[in-house]
């Protein structure tokens, strides 16, 4: 079982390698960021975009409020003057102030909700605002842990290619071969135990001959149906 052995142990080997690595792996996905904050910081970003074109909003709609002020302020200084003494000019002059003061009604018809809005939405960002410094604060604390993990992941990775690296000459060169090419075609399983009379990975009797040479030879020995390299259980 000489050789049959020094697979066991390679594929042992390979398997702690492969969960390392996909460990590792894990953990650099998980390092490139917090979906929670990446999604926080996201509504945080469009309650900004929001606020800031409901203030554009705001000061277009004021600088209108102000021009209606100046305007009906001219006109009314105009009217209550001493320069128009046509009664037919006095009562255009007032439908005209009364025009540009329904002008300025329909103006603050829309600010004022707008401002209701802003006054809303800026207690509203500041909640977000918290929600997102408590986010990053968790997510430096994970990161911390996270960065710890991969470099110790990345230690047992590199330990663990050493030992393969320490353990192939020991495989004559035709059996790794094998090895390599069940592990490429068998999803990374290349060795199978024998469980009673059957192979423990595809569930299939084993001949009698077969069993009984996997279990005494030290040759490798190979399932007859999914070709995977007999061991014993």
């Amino acid at each position: 079982m000489g050789s049959v052995l020094e697979l066991v142990n390679l594929q042992t080997i390979d398997d702690e390698l492969a969960s390392a690595r996909a460990q590792a792996a894990d953990v650099d996905r998980r390092l490139e960021g917090d979906p929670e904050l990446v999604a926080a910081l996201d509504d945080l970003g469009q309650r900004d975009a929001a606020l800031s074109s409901q203030r554009k909003d705001q000061h277009r709609l004021e600088l209108d409020v102000q021009a209606a002020d100046a305007k009906i302020g001219a006109e009314e200084k105009r009217l209550y003057g001493d320069t128009i003494k046509n009664p037919k000019e006095l009562r255009s002059l007032q439908a005209e102030i009364d025009h540009l003061k329904a002008n300025r009604g329909k103006i603050e018809d829309v600010l004022l909700p707008l401002l209701d809005a802003i006054e809303a939405g800026t207690v509203g960002r500041q909640e977000q605002g918290k929600v997102v410094a408590q986010g990053e604060a968790r997510w430096l604390a994970q990161a911390q842990v996270l960065r710890g993990e991969a470099e110790r992941l990345a230690g047992l990775v590199a330990s663990l290619e050493g030992q393969r690296a320490a353990h192939i000459p020991s495989i004559p060169a035709p059996d790794l071969r094998l090895y390599e090419s069940l592990r490429t075609r068998k999803g990374g399983a290349a060795i199978a135990k024998i469980l009673a009379s059957n192979c423990a990975r595809c569930r299939v009797t084993l001949p009698d001959a077969v069993r009984r040479r996997a279990l005494s030879s030290s040759a490798v020995v190979q399932c007859p149906n999914c070709e995977r390299i007999l061991t014993q259980g």
